[in-house]
């Protein structure tokens, strides 16, 4: 699955275990706030609750490309979370709660800032982060949809229902995609086809009949609990098969015929996500979505350049390997999706500057194709993180403890980096001041 909104999730986990100093009814307040928002978020994203462990939505799909659905979401997050959040009175707040409101602040805007874009409507599909893959998951039966009891069969026979539903509505929507210029890259739908061809294969038995018992779909049935009565069996592979072979393989193989013919035809030949409709804007708003800073994409390309080429000036006198694949990783990400760089051109930049096999190159350009900022999150990351480090250091001098200061990073779970800034300059401030009434006395 693509990258969640876990930061509030998390974020809840945290916070809700803090035994706050300041008012209770405040700390009451916080508490609702959350949970009304996590209920709220798993409303409307049903394959997260299952990740999450939550399984009262295991018989749902949200259909996210539809309009009754985007409409939901706008009115959640603009209406429900922010007057939620205007019941706060900062003025009460601790640090740490503050920190919460900012979070929740964030985890607002950003999903409404996502709807002003159609990527994620009329480009449905790839070969690493589409929906079809993460029920392609749970179908196997060894994720965290649970199928234990017979209720857990039902549960999932319904959301396989609704998911076939969404696979008719994919291919009117890539279509409406190609007459707005929302297209993929023809290398990437290549790589989808034989996902989905995988899909509409049934063997056949000695009998000359269907045998769909290798189906990944079917992987269920063959993993009944001991608890299961016979007739429950019976019942349950009767249904199963009879939903597989009438509906959900006839579905996959129209997807598969459309991709293979249609689409293929159409997709763009050129890379780069600012090659779509509004991709220049889209690229920026992906940046900031995924690395939580507003670093603009050009600045990130001459950045990692130079640092390319004073890396290679001193890669004969010490290997470094990782950091330089690392930053030729980056180079490259925005070379596509902001310089409008060929594959090509991508290619050889990367064997020019790496010692990798082109093989495993040629496997990191597909994956550099598909998603736009995925690398970039971890690196910026990494980078702001050493800047506030090192910050740190010469402020307070000797007092300095990097396991502390990892320790202010690390003990509030996943949170925005802007808020990792605020939360070490806090920290700093007080370190500093320690420092010097130490030096005074």
């Amino acid at each position: 699955m693509k990258k969640n909104n876990i930061s509030i999730i998390s974020a809840f986990l945290f916070f809700s275990c803090i035994n706050y100093n300041n008012d209770a009814i405040t700390e009451k307040k916080i508490n609702i706030l959350l949970e009304k928002y996590n209920k709220g978020f798993l409303l409307l994203n049903s394959l997260i609750a299952t990740f999450a462990r939550d399984n009262r939505f295991n018989d749902q799909f949200t259909d996210f490309p539809s309009e009754k659905y985007q409409e939901k979401l706008k009115v959640f997050y603009s209406s429900f979370c922010k007057r939620l959040l205007r019941q706060l009175n900062i003025k009460y707040l601790s640090n740490n709660q503050i920190v919460i409101e900012k979070i929740i602040k964030w985890e607002c805007d950003t999903p409404l800032a996502q709807a002003n874009f159609k990527n994620d409507i009329l480009m449905l599909i790839n070969q690493m982060w589409a929906v079809n893959l993460t029920v392609g998951q749970l179908a196997s039966a060894n994720g965290v949809q649970p199928f234990n009891i017979v209720k857990d069969y039902e549960n999932w026979l319904k959301r396989l229902g609704k998911y076939n539903d969404w696979l008719h509505s994919v291919a009117k929507l890539i279509k409406e995609g190609i007459q707005f210029g929302y297209k993929l890259l023809k290398e990437l739908v290549k790589k989808v086809i034989p996902q989905f061809e995988s899909l509409t294969k049934i063997n056949i038995n000695t009998k000359g009949g269907l045998d769909i018992n290798k189906h990944l779909f079917y992987s269920p049935i063959t993993k009944f609990h001991n608890s299961f009565t016979n007739n429950e069996k019976t019942e349950l592979t009767k249904k199963y098969s009879f939903f597989l072979i009438n509906k959900l393989i006839s579905s996959f193989e129209r997807l598969y015929s459309f991709l293979c013919t249609d689409y293929l035809k159409a997709v763009r030949k050129t890379s780069g996500i600012n090659r779509i409709s509004e991709g220049k804007k889209y690229y920026q708003y992906s940046i900031k979505k995924y690395t939580t800073t507003v670093t603009k994409a050009d600045e990130i390309h001459d950045l990692e350049l130079k640092k390319n080429s004073r890396m290679l000036s001193e890669i004969k006198k010490i290997k470094l390997h990782m950091e330089i694949q690392s930053a030729i990783r980056f180079a490259v990400y925005t070379g596509f999706h902001a310089k409008r760089w060929t594959r090509q051109q991508a290619l050889q930049y990367s064997l020019d500057n790496e010692a990798e096999p082109e093989a495993s190159v040629i496997s990191d350009i597909g994956e550099y194709m598909a998603d736009p900022c995925q690398a970039l999150s971890y690196k910026i990351g990494q980078l702001k993180i050493i800047k506030l480090r090192a910050k740190a250091m010469e402020i307070i001098e000797d007092k300095f403890n990097i396991k502390k200061s990892y320790n202010q990073i690390l003990e509030t779970a996943c949170i925005p980096l802007f808020l990792i800034k605020d939360k070490i300059n806090t920290w700093v401030s007080i370190k500093s001041k320690i420092n010097t009434l130490n030096k005074i006395f």
